[in-house]
C-alpha cells in the first residue's frame, strides 16, 4: 500500500511538471504600443499665398512731337522732345501667388499684382519761330497697374528670403496731348494702356507660421504710345507726337500663407 502511494505521488509530480512546461509554451504574448511616426514639418515657402500692399510709384514720361510740312518730301519745321518729366503718387493693391521650395535654400514662385493710384504729371512748352508761336503740352495720369511676375530667391535662414523678380506689367491711365500754333489749338484726350518689361528685387520674412512681411522694388519700361501720326494742323503742316513711360515702384505687403 505504501508502494502504491509513492508511485501515485511520483506520477502526480510528473503530470504537474509537464503541465507547467506546456503552460510555459502557451503564455500569451502582450504586444507593445505601436510607435507613433513623427510628422514632417511643412515649409512655409511652399504653397499659395495672398496679401495686401501699399507703396509709392515714381514715373517719368518722355513726350516728343514733330511739326512738318505736308509736302512731299516732308520738311521738318520743328522737333521737340520733353524728356523725363515725372510724377509720383501712392499705391494700394492686392497680391497673390504660389511658392515652391525646391532646395533647402532655394525658392521659386509666381505672383500677380494689382495696384490702384494716381501717378501723373503735366507740362507744356512754347517755342517762338519766324514770328509764330508753337505750344506743345500734355497731361498724363496713370490710374491702375498690373503685373505677372516670376521670382527666384535664396533663403538666408529659415525665415527670410531674398529674391529677384522679372515679368510683364501693364499700366492704364488717361492722357491729354495738345498743340497750339498762333492760337489754333488741336488736342486729343485718350485712355492709354501701356505694356512693358519689369525687373525687381525684394525681401520677405516670416512673422509667424502663416504671416509674412515682404518689401520689393520694381522698375518697368513701357512701350511707346502714339498720340498722332501725321495729324493735320493746317493746310500746310501736320504733327506727329507720342509718349514713352518708365515707372519705379516700392511695395510693402502683408502676406498670408495657405
Amino acid at each position: 500500500m505504501k508502494k502504491i502511494s509513492i508511485i501515485a505521488a511520483a506520477g502526480l509530480a510528473a503530470m504537474t511538471s509537464v503541465s507547467a512546461s506546456a503552460g510555459g509554451l502557451n503564455l500569451p504574448v502582450v504586444e507593445g504600443t505601436p510607435a507613433v511616426g513623427k510628422t514632417q514639418p511643412t515649409s512655409p515657402w511652399t504653397g499659395l499665398w495672398a496679401g495686401v500692399s501699399m507703396g509709392q510709384a515714381y514715373s517719368t514720361y518722355d513726350f516728343s512731337g514733330r511739326l512738318s510740312s505736308n509736302a512731299s518730301p516732308a520738311t521738318d519745321y520743328l522737333g521737340l522732345d520733353l524728356p523725363d518729366f515725372g510724377g509720383h503718387g501712392s499705391l494700394v493693391g492686392l497680391q497673390a501667388g504660389y511658392n515652391h521650395q525646391f532646395h533647402p535654400r532655394g525658392v521659386w514662385g509666381v505672383e500677380l499684382n494689382a495696384d490702384s493710384g494716381d501717378v501723373g504729371t503735366s507740362t507744356s512748352l512754347t517755342y517762338a519761330f519766324s514770328g509764330n508761336a508753337l505750344t506743345l503740352g500734355y497731361d498724363f495720369r496713370a490710374r491702375t497697374f498690373g503685373s505677372v511676375l516670376g521670382r527666384v530667391g535664396y533663403l538666408v535662414n529659415d525665415q527670410t528670403l531674398i529674391y529677384g523678380l522679372a515679368g510683364l506689367s501693364s499700366l492704364k491711365g488717361t492722357g491729354t496731348a495738345y498743340t497750339q500754333v498762333n492760337g489754333n489749338r488741336v488736342g486729343r484726350d485718350s485712355d492709354l494702356t501701356l505694356v512693358g518689361a519689369t525687373v525687381g528685387l525684394g525681401v520677405e520674412t516670416m512673422l509667424s507660421d502663416k504671416v509674412s512681411l515682404k518689401v520689393d522694388y520694381q522698375m518697368t519700361k513701357y512701350n511707346r504710345h502714339t498720340y498722332w501720326a501725321h495729324k493735320p494742323v493746317n493746310d500746310y503742316s501736320s504733327l506727329d507726337s507720342g509718349l514713352s513711360a518708365t515707372s519705379q515702384a516700392l511695395h510693402a505687403a502683408v502676406v498670408w500663407h495657405f
